[in-house]
């Protein structure tokens, strides 16, 4: 679905939502979750790559000048998962804004689904432990839980709790959980299917809510 660029569509509330930079975890496929892994090399070049990117779509479609970005921007609301590959991703896209790294807020509600005593494995490590607990998981991720982890429906009630509240011109670093619930519930997707889509690390996702929250003007990967 495509963003409406027209004067009426910008007024309504605007999110630029950014999945973290990769980690050395995401190259081999670990369960991250909570565990607090830093932002690679390429990880470091895709969030200065967001900031870029991110620098010229505000100045198409809000009509910033290059110069007067800074000043429109100390308006806008930045916010972060408090784990350190949002935070590093957030610091260096603030630094392409040419803004202050560290004047950033943080929230919980953005972190990333918790996977428990999974974290740090990967999904064929654990098929071979405990096989029919790994498959009811994928057959349904909504109800079926990690032990001490967190279940989809769990991540979905914080992830809409914050989304719906958003303030109206809003920048955010979250993870691919987060991201899939926000895609998920602008599609009205079927929830078996929110799980399995794809949350780029070299794209952001241009959300234009609808008034009160609930409609939406459009979205779309940049």
């Amino acid at each position: 679905m495509e963003i409406l660029n027209d004067s009426s569509g910008l007024r309504l509330p605007r999110l630029y939502l950014l999945r973290h930079g990769e980690t050395d975890w995401n190259v081999i496929k670990r369960l991250q979750g909570r565990t607090d892994i830093p932002i690679n090399e390429r990880g470091q070049v895709q969030a200065r790559r967001h900031g870029q990117a991110l620098r010229t779509r505000l100045i198409d479609q809000f009509g910033f000048t290059a110069a007067d970005l800074c000043d429109e921007l100390t308006n806008w609301h930045f916010v972060s998962s408090p784990l350190s590959r949002c935070r590093e991703t957030m610091e260096i896209v603030r630094g392409e804004l040419g803004l202050d790294p560290k004047a950033y807020e943080l929230s919980n509600n953005l972190v990333e689904i918790g996977f428990g005593d999974w974290e740090g494995r990967s999904w064929d490590e654990l098929r071979l432990e405990t096989p029919e607990l790994i498959a009811a998981r994928f057959a349904n991720p909504w109800d079926v839980v990690a032990p001490k982890g967190e279940s989809h429906t769990q991540m979905q009630t914080r992830v809409l709790d914050w989304f719906e509240a958003l303030p109206l011109k809003t920048i955010a670093v979250t993870h691919s959980g987060p991201l899939r619930i926000i895609e998920g519930h602008l599609s009205n997707m079927d929830p078996i299917e929110i799980p399995h889509l794809v949350a780029h690390q070299d794209k952001f996702l241009d959300v234009c809510k609808g008034n009160g929250g609930n409609g939406m003007a459009g979205f779309a990967w940049v």
